[in-house]
């Protein structure tokens, strides 16, 4: 087979020293106490998937490559036994963190290799060689500064500046502007300076400027051996003395280019984002916050297979979502209570979705939330069968309204919801209410969603189709992706569209993730437990919570006094008026310098002038300023909270707070707007 990608100017080959940017990973995240709930560390494999992200979305490539080294041994330790030598052991948290990085990139399609006796560094030289042959522009991503040298108008090394998330980019420019050389000769002048990291020694007393300007006046280093006996001095004794070394240095610090190597970069093309592949690796990893960031649309740069299209007049298949399309029905005035009877009550287009159970129409609500009350302006029922229907309900006339009045209200009636408990506040905005969804069989995609996946930051409706359908229903997306595109539809049609996906999706979710709490002997956590609390929640959020605003008004008058007496004592027991109590700098000023204390630690600019450090101050020393300084902090953190009340009561005098049940792992209920558990409790 050939390896030979085809000529494409167009293509972009991203290619990665593996073991090179893992080091540096797991050396920018050594002393985080990255790792999974078992234990495993997990750093380098964090560091490392974090730039990578980075990099697919900020360069584009179209096809990647990740080259490993298999050990220290290679043909150049047989050369020059003491290459590398002067390496320390691999770090203990390091050991097993490569095969995880392979795990990563298994799960997203991206291509790696290997080969013994040879080095990272000759696989990505074999690669770039062969990608610049094809025409393909080349990036290559290494902390090794012998890549330099195969630097050229096509191909930029992407050299790590700090950690893993700073890159410079290497042009021919940038090596001559900061080495005094073009990238060919980067490699002579690293032959006469040395490299202590692989234990090559150089020439006493030449230097990089040195190395440049001898280089540069005699044209390269062999013709600057042939001359050696021109340079005057003990610099010209030490150059010929070492010879022999340069030649070494210079043999050691070149890759082969010609490898025989597995993969090509024709193999080495992105394909479609397996999102399934990527969830149960992410989920093992303990990675929600990168799968965020690598599942934000614009990251991956090629499309993902089966994305949804856009485009079509209603009563059209908009788009495919999982098992079948989805068709957006025209129902006539006065006949919303048919199509509803047609697909809830075992219909043939209701029934596909069912399995032999009552089937569920998927709801999705289209309105705002804003401190407790809500506001519906379109709702789109689907069902798991594929066909949909959207209604305006600012245009839904009185038989229509009444009809899904009548079933929206109906406890017997199961629905399937995304985010049930906001649907419930949007349509109580238009009189409706919603039942049917924590008893008579209905669902809750969000919790149920949580509940499968407990340690997951987010849940998005789009993700878990991806997830458990093979493909999305973000509208935004289709065009770019290659999918299904009718054309000709406006703005309202284009959101009429997306939301009978989501409803669709929604109905064929909720038994996806059914059938998998059942298997993990959940179902009661559901049904019994997070189901029934959910309209409980919503209306203890819709009532609100009453407050005494002339207490809270006295409370906040009253702390102000004590921020200005703690204030007022502070500056009184150092003597000066002039201090900002909140500015570090000054209170590093006054702490170590006017009353000459002993810092407690130091920070980047200074020494510490954070709470702990001032409270361990104030033990060892009980000076007045400093006990003084503590009860202001503490006034104002209270204050703090009481404005930080007063100014999230509502015109009816009460704080409609958000109850979560979705955040904490532990199950436990958290708010926010305003966050409750905030508020100080065991102060007087």
């Amino acid at each position: 087979m050939s390896h030979d990608a085809e000529t494409d100017p167009t293509a972009r080959l991203l290619l990665i020293d593996g073991h090179s940017m893992a080091f540096r990973a797991f050396y920018a995240f050594q002393g985080s106490d990255i790792s999974t709930a078992t234990g495993q560390p997990v750093g380098a494999v964090f560091g490392f998937t974090s730039m990578l992200i980075s990099l697919l979305k900020n360069e584009r490539p179209t096809h990647v490559g990740v080259a490993f080294d298999v050990s220290r041994t290679t043909f150049r330790t047989r050369i020059y036994p003491e290459y590398k030598g002067t390496r320390g052991e691999t770090p203990e948290e390091f050991i097993g963190q490569v095969p995880l990085i392979q795990e990563v990139l298994d799960s997203l399609g991206i291509r790696y290799t290997q080969m013994p006796d040879y080095e990272a560094d000759d696989i990505l030289a074999t690669w770039t060689a062969q990608g610049r042959a094809a025409g393909m522009e080349v990036l290559v991503c290494s902390g090794d500064r012998d890549t330099y040298q195969l630097i050229d108008d096509r191909v930029t090394v992407l050299f790590p500046r700090r950690g893993v998330s700073q890159l410079d980019r290497m042009t021919p420019e940038a090596v001559a502007a900061k080495y005094g050389v073009d990238p060919a000769h980067y490699p002579d002048m690293a032959a006469l300076v040395g490299e202590q990291s692989d234990n090559l020694p150089g020439v006493p007393l030449i230097g990089p400027k040195k190395a440049a300007q001898y280089l540069n006046q005699y044209g390269g280093l062999e013709e600057l051996l042939a001359h050696a006996q021109e340079i005057k001095g003990k610099t010209g004794e030490n150059l010929r003395a070492s010879i022999d070394q340069v030649r070494l240095n210079r043999r050691m610090g070149t890759p082969v280019r010609d490898l025989a190597l597995p993969l090509g970069p024709a193999d080495l093309a992105l394909g479609p984002l397996d999102r399934a592949a990527v969830h149960h690796t992410f989920d093992t990893l303990e990675f929600a916050q990168l799968r965020g960031r690598l599942f934000q649309p614009g990251t991956w740069p090629v499309g993902d297979a089966g994305a949804p299209g856009t485009g079509g007049p209603a009563g059209a298949v908009v788009a495919s979502v999982g098992a079948g399309p989805v068709e957006l029905e025209t129902v006539e005035p006065g006949a919303l209570g048919v199509w509803i009877a047609a697909h809830d009550a075992g219909g043939a287009a209701g029934a596909a979705g069912g399995g032999g159970e009552r089937p569920r129409l998927g709801v999705a609500v289209a309105g705002r939330i804003d401190r407790g009350q809500g506001d519906a302006r379109t709702l789109t029922l689907g069902a798991a069968g594929g066909a949909a229907v959207h209604v305006d309900l600012a245009e839904i006339g009185p038989r229509d309204e009444a009809a899904l009045a009548a079933w929206l209200g109906d406890p017997e009636r199961p629905k399937a919801v995304f985010d049930a408990k906001a649907a419930w506040h949007e349509l109580r905005g238009r009189g409706l209410e919603l039942k049917g969804v924590a008893e008579g069989g209905g669902a809750d995609i969000t919790l149920a969603a949580y509940l499968c996946f407990p340690d997951q930051r987010g849940y998005d409706l789009d993700d878990l189709s991806r997830r458990f359908l093979g493909n999305g229903i973000d509208a935004d997306d289709g065009a770019a992706q290659g999918t299904l595109d009718l054309g000709g539809a406006g703005g309202e049609d284009r959101a009429a569209e997306a939301e009978a996906r989501a409803a669709v999706a929604t109905a064929r979710l909720a038994t996806k993730l059914e059938a998998l709490l059942a298997e993990r002997g959940q179902s009661k956590l559901l049904s019994g437990l997070e189901l029934p609390i959910m309209p409980i929640l919503a209306r203890m959020e819709d009532a609100g919570i009453a407050v005494d605003t002339d207490r809270l008004d006295a409370l906040e008058s009253h702390l102000e006094a004590k921020v200005e007496d703690a204030a007022r004592a502070a500056r009184d027991a150092i003597g000066r008026d002039d201090v900002n109590l909140s500015s570090p700098k000054q209170l590093q000023e006054i702490l170590f310098g006017q009353l000459g204390m002993k810092p407690v630690r130091r920070t980047k600019t200074g020494y510490s002038t954070d709470a702990e450090s001032l409270a361990e101050l104030a033990a060892r020393t009980e000076h007045p300023f400093l006990i003084h300084l503590l009860e202001h902090r503490d006034h104002i953190q209270r204050l703090q909270a009481v404005q930080g009340l007063k100014r999230t009561v509502g015109d009816d005098a009460r704080i409609h707070t958000t109850f979560q049940q979705t955040v904490a792992a532990t199950g436990r209920l958290s708010s926010a707007d305003p966050n409750l558990q905030n508020i100080p409790v065991r102060t007087e």
